[in-house]
């Protein structure tokens, strides 16, 4: 063999063994968590999306959770509402048995918050646009104040949001709610 023969013969053997030792990795690897997660952001979503089924019991319990933390900039009602539903989407509609860390936000200019953002707020905005089917909220759970807001407490706010802070949004299975803090 002629020296550049061989130098295309041990690349393309790299290549081979590096996609085969990714693959057995992620086969493998599904219980560990670094498998499960490779595996369910490439396969899974790629099986999901080819045979429109998601029953796969490893990636039962896996959400993609970006950890950074997402600057609320000019509605604030309307974005954190936006990420309450995404939250209890992703929460399957409070059937989850596992709890989720949905967002991190945060409020960096607190001349946007015209007004304190309260569980009250949200709960109005549910109500003005005929969406209490989809997540329900029927009791304030700061001030004890019922709402015509469906038949269940799917939100509640451990504080109301009054100026500049960093605020989570997270799913309590136990509580099958949507808690802001």
């Amino acid at each position: 063999m002629k020296k550049a023969e061989i130098s295309i013969f041990i690349i393309f053997s790299v290549l081979i063994s590096i996609a085969a030792i990714s693959l057995l990795f992620v086969l493998i690897g599904q219980n560990s968590d670094i498998g499960k997660n490779l595996y369910c952001r490439t396969i899974y979503q790629a099986k999901a999306k080819i045979w429109e089924q998601s029953g796969d019991s490893v990636c039962e319990d896996y959400t993609e959770f970006d950890s950074d933390f997402i600057n609320i900039e000019e509605d604030p009602v309307n974005e954190i509402l936006q990420y309450i539903t995404k939250c209890w989407y992703m929460s399957r509609s409070g059937r989850r048995e596992t709890d989720i860390l949905c967002s991190q936000l945060i409020v960096r200019d607190p001349s946007i918050l015209i007004e304190p953002l309260t569980e009250k707020n949200i709960t109005d905005i549910l109500l003005e646009r005929e969406i209490c089917h989809i997540i329900a909220n029927n009791l304030d759970d700061q001030t004890g104040e019922e709402h015509d807001c469906g038949s269940e407490n799917n939100i509640r706010f451990l504080q109301d949001i009054v100026s500049q802070q960093k605020i989570l949004i997270e799913y309590i299975a136990a509580d099958k709610q949507v808690v802001i803090s």
